[in-house]
């Protein structure tokens, strides 16, 4: 491809293939329509605080020979403004770009430097060379824009025919195998993707058919399945920068149709509403949509019987200070707002605004708790859902499930929800009542959860949540984790037969108090877990005795204690009165 001749082309043209250009270099960066009220703002990159808090900013001007005098005047106009926007808005300037096909003269330069060198950030003249460069590196864009697209044809069946032609000779019947066709499979896609320079295609082929998640690839713009008699054919369109979506938008109209008797009338409108008041994805069931697409390659077109998700493709605007940064502590708050019962460090995930508002989806470190955040700019009104995710958790950790199953546990009226950046001052903001009623079945599996991290801490066998608990099985857990607190806890009495080491004083009918030694385990999912050696104080009556034998009916009611300890106590030795007397013949 040759030379760009910027000096031939309209002003406009100039000003929308270089903010192509750039956006195509820097996909993040946004492009802002020329209009009143732009700030002098052509491009800007957000910083990674946000844009509401820094942002690179790039000013395009179309000037391709050397600058007059009427020129830096509209140079100067656009760089005050900027100046001007910054501080009224409240968000910095890292750095500011002069971007112009022209190569500066030392006098250009010298000015240039005049203009900025107050300015207290960095800023750069990206000139013709830069611009040259960019152009040489994406020639599609440059031909999509200034050129009719025949060479785009020419490339696509030059391109083409090189697959056609580089197959390999095979032998007859010859099965063919995947790693056959990978050359030809890659030309492919480098064709299909050679001349569109705002979207990316990937196709796939697969016996399955795409589920929820083969939609969340980042910078997805829509994904399209089609059903052969063998297989789906999956193609996947992406934008290839931010204001590709602005250059080249996929028009859609549709018609949503529920009606009242439907199942899930109720939960279909309210996902309809937020869609269009905060940006929320919306998914539409067979039988309730009809409409129009307009996607590139020709994937678009009418549709009714069929399935509808979508997501919009957006970006985080200005919002609360708290919900503003990209992690953040949540907290339940006593109902005064001013005890601090609990916290969980949040990190946010998505990011969406519709036509009433602001939406932030946030998970925690353990992917269990999933909090949404909806703000209402115009009245600062927030909004805190809490959803613990998932109903199986066989598997996992128990340390990983202890601080999501507390936090919920206690997510409840008459508590309170409370916001804070991460770091900096212990103040949360003023945050809504928790509309919860509280979940007793919630409190208990959080306390079985916390039990099994003491446990945990006391046992070297990996320990996991089961698939299911019996009611022993929860009574063994609850027992050991006392135990390992340190506490006394009663425990059913049975009979005590001793098989006597050496004489000793007792007699039939006297009451005394032995200490039982024996093993302690738990079970989970079937498996016998040791936990260590518990000491049974028993305070008993001798019904039976010889030389070699003592029997004990414990006293009523029963007076059996469990206390752990980390003798070297072999198991089933009984003592009396600090000394051993024999072995417990029933442990």
């Amino acid at each position: 491809m040759g030379r760009v001749e910027w000096s031939l082309m309209a002003g406009d043209d100039v000003e929308t293939v270089v903010s192509m250009l750039l956006c195509s270099e820097m996909p993040s960066a946004q492009r802002v329509r020329p209009a009143q009220g732009d700030g002098g703002i052509d491009i800007f990159v957000a910083g990674d605080d946000g844009p509401t808090v820094s942002r690179a900013i790039y000013q395009v001007k179309k000037f391709a020979a050397n600058l007059t005098n009427s020129q830096k005047r509209q140079i100067t106009k656009s760089f005050n403004r900027v100046l001007d926007t910054s501080n009224n808005e409240g968000w910095a300037i890292t750095q500011w770009h002069l971007v112009c096909p022209l190569t500066p003269t030392p006098g250009n330069l010298n000015w240039f430097v005049g203009l900025t060198e107050n300015a207290g950030f960095p800023c750069y003249w990206l000139d013709l060379d830069r611009l040259n460069m960019l152009a040489s590196k994406y020639p599609a864009l440059i031909d999509w824009y200034l050129h009719d697209g025949k060479q785009r044809l020419d490339n696509a069946i030059t391109a083409l025919a090189a697959i056609i032609t580089g197959q390999r000779k095979r032998e007859s019947e010859q099965p063919l195998t995947p790693s056959d066709v990978l050359p030809e499979l890659v030309g492919i896609y480098d064709s299909i993707n050679a001349h569109d320079p705002h979207y990316r295609y990937a196709v796939e082929i697969s016996h399955l058919q795409p589920d929820a998640t083969a939609a969340q690839s980042p910078g997805l713009v829509a994904l399209s399945a089609t059903r052969t008699e063998s297989a789906w054919v999956i193609t996947k369109i992406f934008a290839r920068s931010l204001a590709a979506l602005e250059e080249r938008p996929v028009p859609l109209e549709l018609q949503l149709t529920v009606d009242s008797d439907h199942p899930d009338y109720e939960e279909l409108t309210d996902q309809f509403q937020r869609f269009i008041d905060y940006g929320a994805p919306l998914t539409m069931p067979r039988g309730t949509v009809t409409g129009i697409i307009d996607l590139p390659a020709g994937l678009g077109g009418n549709f009714s019987d069929t399935d509808l998700s979508l997501t919009p493709v957006t970006h985080r605007q200005s919002s609360p200070s708290a919900v503003a940064n990209d992690e953040v502590l949540l907290a339940i708050l006593d109902p005064t707002g001013r005890d601090v019962r609990t916290e969980l460090r949040i990190h946010a995930v998505e990011h969406t605004h519709g036509s009433v508002g602001h939406r932030t989806v946030w998970h925690d470190k353990s992917e269990l708790i999933v909090v949404e955040t909806r703000t209402r700019p115009k009245d600062g009104h927030l909004d805190i859902m809490v959803e613990l995710r998932g109903a199986d958790f066989t598997g996992r950790r128990p340390e990983d499930l202890v601080e999501p199953f507390e936090f919920y546990s206690i997510l409840h009226q008459p508590n309170r929800f409370g916001l804070r950046p991460v770091y900096g001052p212990r103040r949360f903001e003023d945050t809504p009542t928790i509309p919860n009623d509280e979940d007793q079945h919630l409190v208990a599996l959080a306390q079985l959860v916390r039990m099994l991290v003491t446990i945990q801490d006391h046992v070297p066998q990996r320990l996991l949540w089961p698939a299911r608990l019996t009611r022993d099985e929860i009574t063994e857990i609850m027992t050991a984790a006392k135990l390992l607190s340190g506490q006394l806890v009663p425990v059913h009495s049975q009979d005590l037969y001793i098989k006597l080491d050496e004489p000793t004083d007792l007699a039939v009918g006297g009451e005394y108090e032995f200490c039982d030694v024996y093993e302690f385990a738990i079970h989970l999912d079937g498996q016998r877990i040791p936990v260590g050696h518990c000491a049974a104080v028993v305070q008993g009556r001798i019904v039976a005795l010889n030389d070699s034998f003592a029997a004990i009916e414990p006293a009523e009611p029963s007076s059996v204690l469990g206390l752990f300890t980390s003798s070297d106590v072999a198991v089933s030795q009984v003592f009396f009165r600090g000394r051993h007397v024999g072995h417990n013949v029933a442990s």
